[in-house]
């Protein structure tokens, strides 16, 4: 049984809660992340120069996984901000996550995740895609000419780069 977490988008991800197809835009601090609505696909999510995008919690129990940026099928983040945990976080951290079949990152940004210290259970991915079990996605695209980077700070795993199961 699958739960999930999510927080209200603040201001500075418009619109909060997007239609299919539409545009949201970034522009400022976004320290809760921003996690599209589950039926909304065919996003173009545009985080621009300047702005900074946190994390929030989206599952829970005693593994729980925070995500950064997520969007679901045939979606699109351009990314020339900055995504990053401030404060490292246990179990799984998902900087972007392309959540849906013919997802694309294109980033000129940065991307940073760091798990803390001595944890060996933590799991950091910059960009991570994952089909549902039994499945698999057509394609998912990842064109980086800025920086991805994950810290693992004890026995887990860190991955600039992932797509499969976790």
């Amino acid at each position: 049984m699958w739960s999930m977490l999510i927080a209200e988008a603040s201001a500075a991800c418009q619109p909060a809660s997007p239609a299919s197809g539409q545009t949201v835009t970034c522009t400022d601090a976004q320290p809760t992340g921003y996690v599209a609505p589950a039926a909304a696909t065919g996003l173009t999510v545009s985080i621009q120069p300047g702005a900074t995008i946190g994390s929030q919690q989206t599952s829970a129990g005693t593994k729980p996984s925070f995500t950064n940026v997520r969007v679901n099928g045939t979606s699109i983040i351009n990314n020339a901000g900055t995504i990053g945990n401030t404060a490292p976080l246990n179990r799984d951290n998902f900087g972007v996550n392309l959540a849906g079949d013919r997802s694309t990152l294109n980033n000129t940004g940065t991307i940073t995740l760091t798990a803390p210290a001595g944890n060996t259970t933590t799991r950091v991915y910059g960009a991570y895609s994952s089909a549902p079990a039994g499945s698999q996605y057509e394609s998912t695209t990842v064109t980086n000419s800025g920086t991805i980077a994950v810290t693992q700070n004890g026995n887990g795993l860190a991955c600039p780069l992932k797509s499969g199961p976790p």
